[in-house]
């Protein structure tokens, strides 16, 4: 259906060209009245791509949440005492987050500076404001092995998938993409749309390009988790200066 409306674009600029040129012997009115046609042709088109690009988003997103609902609503606490797994938010424990401001292209010094730093709600993530009270693209959380890191990344990413409202701004994002770095074997973001989003493009038939173009205008949330353990590619490069650039 997309295709038969959109592929009319060409005929329609031939047929609007053809009206101002054979406009002679006709009354401005007659005219303006099919232009006016044409131009109602192309809204009507417009509103349908506004429609289709906002089916689409829906796809990934039921797509996307039954992924994650799927994978790591329920999870095993302790793999070496052999538990069975059990709900992610009966697992996960409050904890208070350490903030400290600094340039992602520095490494950080060893320690924490304390006087410099401010602590805050483990809900308020996405609440956060740098000194100049503008929003942060990047956040970076760090802390020693065993601290939670990983539980907790899972439990932003089920609450988004279950979209529940506890997390402020979390629903904000159209699309989340979860990247456990360990395991990542794609080399860039299109390579991750591709592959995360291969049955959304499956059923709507639609060019992976398309595809790309319409999740790039929309607000995405990528939740990277192991950094230290993020394979020797651009994958992160690609990520940052999409953060950057949008």
């Amino acid at each position: 259906e997309a295709a038969d409306k959109l592929i009319n674009l060409e005929e329609l600029y031939t047929k609007l060209l053809d009206k101002v040129l054979t406009k002679k012997g006709k009354s401005l009115e007659i005219v303006s009245m099919e232009v006016d046609e044409i131009i109602n042709d192309f809204l009507n088109i417009e509103i349908f791509t506004k429609e289709l690009q906002t089916k689409v988003i829906e796809s990934c997103q039921s797509h996307l949440r039954t992924l994650y609902r799927d994978t790591y609503d329920d999870t095993n606490p302790s793999n070496w005492l052999g538990l069975e797994k059990v709900d992610i938010q009966e697992v996960f424990t409050d904890i208070i987050i350490s903030e400290e401001e600094r340039d992602i292209s520095k490494k950080p010094k060893p320690g924490l500076n304390h006087s410099a730093t401010k602590t805050f709600d483990y809900r308020k993530i996405l609440n956060q404001q740098t000194r100049s009270n503008k929003t942060p693209r990047v956040l970076t959380i760090s802390s020693i092995g065993g601290n939670g890191k990983t539980t907790y990344t899972r439990l932003i990413v089920c609450k988004w998938a279950k979209k529940e409202i506890d997390i402020p701004h979390l629903l904000d994002f159209n699309i989340l993409f979860y990247i456990e770095l360990r395991y990542l074997s794609e080399v860039s973001f299109s390579e991750l749309v591709e592959n995360r989003l291969r049955d959304v493009l499956n059923d709507t038939k639609m060019s992976f390009q398309k595809l790309k173009h319409i999740i790039m205008r929309k607000k995405i949330l990528f939740i990277l988790d192991g950094q230290d353990e993020a394979p020797q590619n651009d994958f992160l490069k690609d990520i940052l200066g999409l953060a950057k650039s949008n």
